[in-house]
């Protein structure tokens, strides 16, 4: 599969220019670990830039998806100081519902989230007897299931969802956006489905296709524009943050 793409690719660039590095998420549900990732790349010639040298956390569809629809990534990534600040101060924790719908399967994953750079997944769960292209005989019988579903995975979450984002080629379905709003009643919070309302039409639909693509690509551009090989030492991040506590200390007494 790597080998097609990189071939696709490299017809699309023309010139006789070639892949040599690249980011790949990992499906939620699958949990490839960096190692795995790393020799598959490494086995078509192209570098992993996730892995090198200062390996980042395990890095996944939705954290890609999430960072794709611009959420939950710094602005000023090319200062790490500055962008672990805004990591940590500016944006909330979400809980987050991610479905990614096609003809060939529901897949659905709920995880607490405040980067995009976080890893940990809570519950995930792919179901190929739930994609688009299997409504083929009950189709009241077989919206019921794709909510179930959702529903099911959501109470499991226990937890109200903050924020739902949507990809896949069949997710701009409306039948399917109703059976998200019936599935999670009472299971978010205000302005969780707002994604929803929001017309998809053209370059809008090509959002929800390739908002995963997006936000790996956006690693990849960070990976290599910013300091991230730069690595701080404990000893100094202690005194940085010291300093830090010291200057906001004085700041708040003027």
């Amino acid at each position: 599969m790597i080998s097609e793409l990189k071939s696709q690719v490299e017809s699309v660039l023309g010139g006789g220019r070639k892949v040599t590095a690249t980011v790949l998420s990992s499906p939620d549900q699958v949990d490839l670990i960096a190692e795995e990732i790393t020799d598959a790349l490494e086995y078509q010639g192209i570098r992993n830039l996730m892995a090198e040298p200062d390996t980042l956390e395990d890095f996944y569809a939705s954290s890609a998806a999430y960072a794709g629809f611009g959420m939950g990534l710094c602005e000023r990534h090319t200062d790490p100081y500055v962008c672990e600040q805004e990591d940590n101060q500016i944006y909330p924790s979400t809980r987050l519902l991610h479905l990614d719908f096609s003809p060939e399967s529901l897949c659905a994953t709920v995880r607490w989230l405040k980067s995009a750079k976080e890893s940990r997944v809570d519950e995930s769960i792919v179901d190929h007897g739930l994609g688009l292209g299997r409504n083929l005989v009950l189709e009241t019988e077989y919206w019921d299931a794709v909510r179930n579903r959702i529903r099911n995975l959501v109470q499991s979450f226990g937890l109200r969802i903050t924020q739902v984002i949507l990809t896949g080629s069949s997710a701009n379905d409306q039948r399917f956006k109703v059976a998200i709003r019936e599935a999670l009643k009472d299971w978010t919070t205000v302005g969780a489905l707002d994604l929803l309302d929001q017309p998809c039409h053209g370059g809008e639909s090509s959002m929800l296709l390739y908002a995963t693509a997006r936000g790996a690509a956006e690693f990849a551009k960070r990976r290599q524009e910013g300091p991230v090989r730069c690595v701080e030492t404990v000893k100094c991040k202690e005194v940085r943050r010291a300093i830090e506590r010291e200057l906001l200390t004085k700041k708040v007494e003027l």
